[in-house]
């Protein structure tokens, strides 16, 4: 059974950066769990552990409420 997971995620670029770097604010909209990410591992991380089936552990993370 499929369950919908809402994420917002606010990105800031700095395109003069070589190469292009950006940094942002994920949150997960059920629990508000939310996290600063400086890259697309920690975006990824934060997004499985939130997405990871009740019974699993979630990660370390860091969540700024």
């Amino acid at each position: 059974m499929r369950k919908p997971v809402t994420f917002i995620v606010r990105l800031w670029v700095d395109a003069q950066a070589d190469p292009t770097a950006w940094e942002g604010r994920v949150e997960c909209v059920a629990d508000g769990a939310h996290a600063h990410v400086r890259g697309q591992e920690e975006l990824a991380r934060f997004i499985a552990a939130h997405v990871a089936p009740p019974d699993t552990p979630r990660q370390e993370e860091t969540v700024e409420k």
